[in-house]
């Protein structure tokens, strides 16, 4: 490595944390960015989050594609949309199955266009040890939650990247950075999630699509209804709206990554520096915790 390689390095290393600090402060922080005009696929988008989602990038002006395999709650979420004036266009999709996913981006090119935000929620959990979920819902985990990501990033990207402008989004979990017991398809799965959004991420900045953000979202647990009694000690449990309102604000402001609570990425560093043996006195101080599914192998 030649000296002035190693001056760059430093000037742009030192760089970066100063414009890091100074975007702490709301003067020098550039605006949130305008969604108005964008097209939005939500996947997942008959419930929860996803709905969430759904409405509120409607309500800043964006075209959005609400996708999911539930009809009746899929029409739902549109029909919200339509009723404050928004635009909006329903699909029903089953995600977990690569041909739905090509014949859905056809339609949608069709029908409205290149799509420049891809949010993809859809996702499902199995809350039992790994010897008694069955081998039907391992596999739909990963076609669920990480598989589709794939399939509808390898959609849709292309026309993101011809014109060097689009978002790319990811439901992920904190179960993504750190595994819990009793979750071990789900935890594998999401953190395939966040091994896929930082791997894209930095290809595309290799690649000069400067315009093209990739942001993943780590909530711990969200009371979306789908996991029994959860509960962590010390810990709270998000609201789904509480969880898409931080993901709105990460999107507007193409921040790649957020974790719910805001400082895990801080403790997980210092328990880093931690024995095993005491990261696991933590862990099972703080939790998380919750009611085993009641499946069993076949």
């Amino acid at each position: 490595m030649a000296f002035t390689d190693l001056i760059m390095f430093l000037a742009r290393f030192v760089s970066s944390i100063l414009v890091s600090i100074a975007r702490l402060v709301p003067f020098f922080r550039p605006p949130p960015k305008e969604v108005k005009g964008e097209i939005v696929l939500v996947t997942g988008a008959g419930h929860g989050m996803g709905r969430l989602t759904a409405i509120e990038f409607a309500k800043l002006g964006a075209t959005v594609i609400v996708a999911d395999i539930n009809e009746v709650g899929n029409n739902e979420t549109a029909g919200i949309i339509r009723e404050f004036g928004g635009k909006v266009f329903a699909f029903i999709c089953d995600v977990s199955k690569k041909d739905n996913i090509t014949r859905l981006s056809e339609e949608i090119r069709h029908e409205v266009g290149d799509v420049t935000m891809l949010v993809n929620n859809a996702g499902v959990i199995n809350v039992a040890d790994i010897l008694s979920v069955t081998d039907e819902r391992i596999q739909r985990t990963f076609d669920v939650n990480i598989l589709a990501h794939f399939w509808m990033v390898r959609e849709f990207l292309p026309a993101m990247k011809k014109n060097n402008h689009g978002h790319i989004v990811a439901l992920a979990s904190q179960g993504g950075l750190e595994g819990g017991p009793f979750m071990t398809d789900y935890c594998s799965s999401k953190f395939a999630v966040v091994g896929m959004c930082e791997a894209l991420r930095r290809e595309l900045r290799w690649q000069k699509c400067d315009g093209v953000h990739v942001t993943y979202i780590c909530p711990l647990f969200v009371d979306t209804g789908f996991v029994r009694n959860p509960s962590s000690t010390g810990i709270k449990i998000y609201t789904p709206q509480e969880v898409v309102d931080e993901l709105m604000i990460a999107v507007l402001n193409n921040i790649p990554c957020v974790t719910l609570p805001k400082l895990h990425r801080l403790s997980m560093f210092v328990k880093s520096l931690m024995p095993f043996a005491t990261q696991e006195v933590v862990f099972d101080f703080i939790g998380p915790r919750c009611e085993l599914d009641k499946t069993k192998r076949k």
